[in-house]
């Protein structure tokens, strides 16, 4: 039996692996090994803005320091993809927890072996799958995991809730998420606390006292108890990043939520087959399934329905019951054939390196570890080191990450990712406003876009070739102040023009894509998962085609 468990396991971490080894097109990435570097170089964190000009100098709250650290180390001695393996390595430790977790709040007679587990392990990652990107909330979602896994195991052995405490403080330096190691403990306080015994419910009690004390242990103390009510009302305000797109916005409903959606109609209708079987008695139901497990699984759907990134903590909640929900299918082959999961497995596999499965269900991802120059401005960044620019450069929201590590420590961005910890809401509605109708009037004789020049006088712009920056970019190759000088696929450069320099319209500014040195290793790992993987390199580009498509959008 163990060797299949074993083998069951290598196989699913072999696919976790896989998804792991993707192009690296995530442009948080880039700021946040930035502020890795500054902070291992001054032995502090900083508290004030020091990546923008717009904003230097304000308070900056940083709670992920930690996971910087961590990123920028791993980019100094490997190179910047390779985030995207080792924090993708974290799911995992994840998918043995909730291997446990299942195993222990389901399984009576230990003996008994059966693949649907598996199964249901393979569809957790798949549905998760888009999110093992090398973002720091990777941390989180361990986290989540590693706790519920302490939950289940405290109900026998209470002494392991001590180790919530410096759990806890790890993650409230981690990642913003922090808060929901203390919803999880509160939650799991307030239903543990009825059916305990004395001694117990100083454990619990005690433990999350110390969890909530733990948090001022943090770089800026006691101010974080405020901080952690503010995290929750930038969610609600912060509409300027995608990922954090509601379920009653088009932009939130794709393959991966429709599966999530899935899942909770099956976890739904087992929950109610469970409490019917109880008699909807609750002694009984928490002999089932303890009562903080219902909770939590009712919150996390919730809180997954808040955001798309906030999918995978819902289904690290869910998975122990719908694998439960699986294994009662009375299908011979979901528990008993090796040669139907090896199969199965294999497929989904290949599925992933040959980028089957990217085509059909994720279309902004690919495999292969590298930098990906659709989405990284490598040709504009090194144009503009090779000029050795001085003074300010105008850049969106999105290109200004990758500039901010490339061109350090010279270069500071208008605006970046750093998003509502930094910049205020309105100063993004207004950066939007320069984007898409830069030419608005604020005044009888100066438009928006007129006025940020005034004020900022910029050397440079650096803009992103994306429909919705089109407006602007329309903009610059009218004005007589500003000449383009380089343009490929992803982004374009624009020149202001001295007071003697005059514009020539006839400049050669269409380039090829410029590719991202690459890593040894990255490139030995590719064709190790994909003996028939090809570099982007070698793939064919159409010249052609991204001229005609330039100047029919953005001239």
């Amino acid at each position: 039996m163990k060797k299949q468990i074993y083998i069951a396991f290598a196989l699913c971490g072999l696919i976790i692996i896989a998804f792991a080894c993707k192009t690296l097109i995530e442009p948080d990435i880039w700021w946040q090994i930035t502020t890795g570097e500054w902070i291992l170089q001054h032995h502090q964190v900083p508290k004030t803005d020091i990546l923008s000009y717009t904003y230097a100098g304000e308070p900056w709250v940083n709670i992920k320091w930690l996971s910087e650290v961590f990123m920028y180390s791993v980019a100094k001695y490997s190179s910047p993809e390779m985030i995207y393996l080792v924090l993708g390595a974290l799911f995992i430790p994840i998918i043995y927890f909730l291997y446990q977790n299942n195993k222990a709040l389901f399984t009576s007679d230990k003996s008994v072996f059966s693949y649907s587990v598996f199964y249901a392990l393979l569809f957790f990652i798949v549905i998760v799958s888009h999110r093992i990107n090398g973002r720091p909330e990777a941390f989180s979602y361990f986290f989540t995991a590693l706790y519920l896994y302490i939950f289940i195991r405290a109900i026998d052995k209470k002494y392991l809730l001590f180790f919530l405490v410096p759990l806890q403080i790890v993650w409230c330096n981690t990642h913003e998420a922090y808060g929901v190691g203390i919803v999880l403990i509160i939650i799991y306080s307030i239903f543990e606390f009825i059916w305990s015994d004395t001694k117990t419910k100083i454990y619990i009690g005690s433990t999350l006292l110390l969890s909530i004390a733990g948090l001022a242990l943090n770089p800026i103390g006691t101010k974080i108890y405020a901080y952690t009510l503010n995290i929750f009302t930038q969610l609600d305000k912060n509409k300027f990043t995608s990922e954090l797109l509601d379920f009653t916005v088009s932009g939130y409903w794709d393959f991966f939520s429709v599966l999530n959606l899935l899942s909770f109609i099956i976890v739904i209708i087992y929950l109610f087959h469970i409490a019917k079987k109880a008699n909807w008695n609750l002694k009984l139901l928490n002999a089932t399934l303890p009562l903080f497990y219902f909770i939590i699984t009712l919150a996390f759907f919730y809180l997954s329905l808040k955001s798309n990134r906030n999918i995978p903590f819902f289904q690290i909640v869910a998975f122990p019951i719908y694998a439960k929900a699986i294994s009662n299918i009375k299908a011979t082959w979901l528990h008993e054939s090796k040669m139907a999961f090896y199969i199965f497995a294999v497929v989904m596999y290949f599925s992933i390196v040959s980028n089957t499965f990217y085509k059909a269900f994720d279309t902004h991802n690919e495999f292969g570890l590298g930098v990906s120059p659709v989405y990284n401005p490598i040709g504009a960044i090194n144009y503009l080191k090779s000029k050795e620019v001085k003074g300010k450069v105008f850049s969106d929201f999105l290109i200004s990450n990758y500039a901010l590590y490339h061109l350090r420590p010279n270069y500071k961005s208008y605006i970046d990712l750093r998003d509502l910890d930094v910049f205020p809401a309105k100063f993004f509605e207004n950066c939007m406003v320069l984007y898409q109708a830069p030419e608005s009037m604020v005044s009888p004789t100066q438009t928006i876009w007129q006025m940020a020049d005034s004020l900022d006088q910029f050397s440079y712009v650096l803009l992103l070739n994306s429909p919705d920056f089109a407006p602007l970019h329309q903009t610059l190759h009218r004005s007589k102040d500003y000449q383009i000088v380089y343009a490929d696929a992803n982004s374009s450069v624009y020149k202001k023009l001295m007071s003697n320099e005059s514009k020539n319209n006839q400049v050669d500014f269409y380039k090829s894509y410029t590719y991202y040195p690459s890593n040894i290793f990255s490139n030995i790992l590719n064709k190790i998962l994909n003996p028939f993987y090809r570099n982007p390199k070698d793939t064919e580009y159409d010249f052609d085609e991204f001229k005609n498509t330039y100047e029919r959008e953005y001239m």
